[in-house]
């Protein structure tokens, strides 16, 4: 599907009660996720899981931005052309892709161990950093500089100015999505120990937008 490679699994009898999306995080493969797809398709769900460009077996160079982008175009066809119910379950940024869809599922949302939003300068002090003089105006620069850090072989086209760019443009859309809550069955699940999301930014920021606490 246009520079995206998607794995389709079939339901175990027709027709399908509805349809999966399985997204996964960053810069993990799809495949790591497989098993939540398997186990979809055998309660009789359609499930799409995309490697997002320039990840997996996908083609082309990997953005943020354009994750987003092709990630929602896939969904909005799907759901044009199978007028199916549609949830999603997403892990990681993954799990913020998911967010950003949230429009259009209209079912279920599992979130497993998510990037809730991008992080303010509130969040980067109190959840990743020791306490700094950091504008609040920075917070994003300073958010681009740690995920450059992460997978330096995925974002070596990036510079830090240049992905800030891109994190400004996905703040817009977060602001927008979170701003209307919409009516779905919502699972969060989270590990207690994780460094890379913490469990307290997961569980603050879920009952700030979602009114929805954490599974651990």
């Amino acid at each position: 599907y246009d520079d995206m490679y998607v794995l389709r699994f079939t339901p175990t009898k027709a027709p399908a009660k509805g349809t999966v999306f399985v997204l996964h995080g960053y810069p993990s493969l799809g495949r790591k996720n497989y098993d939540f797809a398997e186990i979809a398709a055998s309660k009789n769900y359609e499930v799409y899981v995309p490697h997002y460009p320039g990840l997996g077996l996908s083609e082309g160079q990997f953005g943020f931005l354009n994750s987003y982008e092709v990630v929602r175009k896939l969904m909005s066809t799907v759901k044009t052309n199978e007028a199916k119910t549609l949830s999603i379950i997403g892990h990681s940024w993954g799990g913020y892709l998911a967010l950003l869809n949230s429009d259009l599922i209209d079912d279920a949302a599992i979130f497993l161990a998510p990037l809730p939003r991008l992080p303010t300068v509130a969040d980067l002090e109190r959840f990743y950093l020791t306490p700094s003089s950091i504008a609040d105006s920075q917070s994003l620069q300073t958010f681009s500089e740690l995920l450059l850090a992460i997978a330096p072989e995925v974002t070596q086209h990036y510079s830090a100015a240049s992905l800030n760019e891109e994190m400004i443009q996905l703040k817009i859309l977060e602001k927008q999505r979170l701003a209307v809550r919409p009516n779905l069955r919502i699972l969060v699940i989270h590990g207690d120990n994780d460094i890379e999301i913490p469990i307290e930014f997961v569980d603050t920021s879920f009952k700030e937008t979602w009114d929805q606490p954490v599974d651990i």
